[in-house]
């Protein structure tokens, strides 16, 4: 083989030396390429990320928000709902009680407070100690009868129907005093129970509502005792004034 010649050398050596240079600018600009690809590629995913996650999160929280709204809404109405579906359950137990029924609990609540304002007067003014033993079991017996009486209507919706007893009597009661007083206290007495015991035989035999019924036909013979009692009481204060008289 030939030799090469000093310049021949030194040509080839620049020659290499330019090819050397030229192969390595290829591979940094493919591997800068390659980066910034990446990168790119990188910074996309995480704006894509970005998007998609901040969109998760709205709808997130819409769907959060959603259902706290229907629940809420939904258990206002349910309780809306529950309160009519009782309005309506109360109303209709009220309607279902027959007439008769009805006019019965009136008269009988009515009567039973009447008894008792009428008995806490006779104790104050009664001048006979017969009447105020009477009047004591006034007070006593249709108290508990009344509240018997007041837990049937309150649970048939009755008790906003009630009304006050007779106030024309407490008036006429007002201007008696003495022996006047017992007169006419026990007088009355005997005609209330009279009335009363018609009233509730009559609702224990043909009553319609069974908590009526029942309660009618447990509070007469109570009645029947105060009737007897006030019959004698009377009697005995008739029997005194025609005495003095």
């Amino acid at each position: 083989m030939k030799s090469l010649t000093f310049k021949q050398a030194l040509l080839l050596s620049a020659i290499f030396f330019a090819a050397a240079c030229n192969s390595r600018n290829d591979r940094t600009g493919t591997d800068t390429y390659n980066q910034n690809q990446a990168g790119n590629t990188s910074s996309s995913s995480v704006r894509t990320d970005t998007a998609a996650t901040s969109g998760n999160t709205y709808q997130g929280n819409n769907t959060a928000q959603s259902p706290q709204h229907e629940t809420g809404t939904m258990s206002s109405t349910n309780t809306q709902n529950n309160q009519s579906n009782t309005q309506n359950n109360q109303n209709n137990i009220s309607a279902n009680i027959a007439g008769a029924d009805k006019d019965f609990a009136m008269e009988a609540y009515k009567g039973g407070r009447m008894e008792v304002k009428m008995g806490n007067m006779a104790t104050e003014r009664a001048h006979s100690v017969r009447v105020k033993n009477f009047a004591q079991m006034m007070i006593r017996d249709h108290t508990k009868a009344n509240d018997e009486l007041q837990t049937i209507l309150s649970k048939k919706n009755l008790m906003s129907q009630t009304e006050m007893g007779d106030k024309e009597a407490m008036q006429n009661m007002e201007n008696k005093t003495g022996a006047d007083f017992d007169v006419a206290y026990m007088r009355m007495m005997v005609n209330d129970h009279n009335k009363d015991i018609e009233l509730f035989r009559k609702e224990s035999n043909s009553g319609k509502d069974n908590d009526l019924k029942a309660f009618a036909a447990k509070t007469l013979p109570v009645l029947q005792t105060h009737l007897d009692s006030a019959k004698a009481v009377y009697g005995s204060l008739n029997t005194a004034t025609s005495t003095r008289h």
